[in-house]
C-alpha cells in the first residue's frame, strides 16, 4: 500500500515538472510584461503544491501550461481561483497582471478539464489566436575607439571566472552603460533579467550561451564574439589551452621499449 501511494507521488511529481517546463517554455516567448506574470502565476501554483489541497492545485497549473501552450490566456475567473491560494501573493499578481494588461490578448474563458467545455472553445475561430510574438530587435553596432585609445575590455587577458565577470561589466559600459532591461530587449529572450543580473554580480564562469548572447546585445561585432568566446574556452579548458596548438585529438607518441643489444 505505502509503495502504491510512493509510486503515485513520484507520478504526480513528475506531471508538474513537465507542466512547470511547458509554462516557462510558453513564457520565454511572450512580451517581457506578459511573461513575468505568467511566471509569477506558475510560481504562486508551485508554493501551494503542498498544501491540503493538492490535487485541486496540481490542476491548475495543468490547466494553466494547457491554455498556454494553445496560444490562448486564462480567463479572471482562473486568476481568481489562483490568488485565492493560502500562499499567494495578492498585490504582486495585481501589480504585474497591470503591467501586463495591454500586451494580453482577449480573454478566453478557462474551465476545468470537461471534454464539452474544450470542443466548445476548439470551435470559436476569435478564441484559438496565438499570443502575437515579438519583434526581433535589431541591435546596433558599436562604433570603435580612435587610433591610440583602446578603451574597448580584451576578455582574453582574464585569467579567472571573477576576471572575466569584471571584463563584462567593463564591457557594458563601454558599450554605453546599456540598461539591464534594454539589453534584455535586445537579446530577443536569449536570457531573463534576473538571470544577466545574477551573473553579472557573481564571480563565476557564467555559460557561454549567455555571455555571447550578452555581447551581442551590447553590439558587439563578429569579432567580439569570436574573442569572448575563446576568453571563455580558455578559462574553462585552461590545461589545454596552456598549449597553443594542441588539439583535443593529439596523441602523445608512447617512448619506444629498448631493445637488448
Amino acid at each position: 500500500m505505502a509503495e502504491a501511494s510512493f509510486s503515485g507521488r513520484l507520478h504526480r511529481e513528475g506531471m508538474v515538472l513537465r507542466r512547470a517546463r511547458e509554462v516557462h517554455e510558453c513564457t520565454r516567448q511572450m512580451p517581457l510584461p506578459l511573461g513575468e506574470f505568467y511566471e509569477a502565476v506558475a510560481g504562486t501554483i508551485l508554493m501551494n503544491l503542498n498544501s491540503p489541497g493538492e490535487y485541486e492545485v496540481s490542476a491548475l497549473l495543468e490547466r494553466l501550461a494547457r491554455v498556454l501552450t494553445q496560444g490562448r490566456t486564462p480567463s479572471p475567473a482562473f486568476l481568481k481561483e489562483v490568488m485565492a491560494l493560502p500562499q499567494a501573493d495578492v498585490a504582486l499578481l495585481r501589480r504585474l497582471r497591470a503591467h501586463a494588461e495591454g500586451r494580453m490578448s482577449t480573454w478566453v474563458e478557462v474551465t476545468a478539464p470537461q471534454k464539452p467545455a474544450v470542443a466548445a472553445v476548439e470551435r470559436e475561430p476569435a478564441r484559438s489566436k496565438l499570443t502575437p510574438r515579438r519583434r526581433r530587435v535589431q541591435v546596433p553596432r558599436q562604433v570603435e575607439d580612435v587610433d591610440g585609445y583602446q578603451l574597448k575590455p580584451d576578455p582574453l587577458t582574464a585569467q579567472s571566472p571573477a576576471e572575466l565577470v569584471d571584463r563584462m561589466r567593463h564591457y557594458r559600459i563601454w558599450a554605453g552603460d546599456l540598461a539591464l532591461r534594454e539589453l534584455v530587449r535586445r537579446a530577443n529572450g536569449a536570457f531573463a533579467l534576473s538571470t544577466l543580473s545574477k551573473a553579472l554580480k557573481e564571480r563565476k564562469l557564467p555559460p557561454l550561451e549567455l555571455l555571447l548572447a550578452f555581447i551581442r546585445a551590447c553590439g558587439g561585432s563578429d569579432d567580439d564574439v569570436q574573442r569572448w568566446g575563446t576568453a571563455w574556452r580558455q578559462i574553462r579548458m585552461p590545461r589545454l589551452c596552456a598549449e597553443p596548438g594542441r588539439s583535443l585529438s593529439s596523441i602523445t607518441p608512447l617512448p619506444r621499449a629498448r631493445t637488448a643489444g
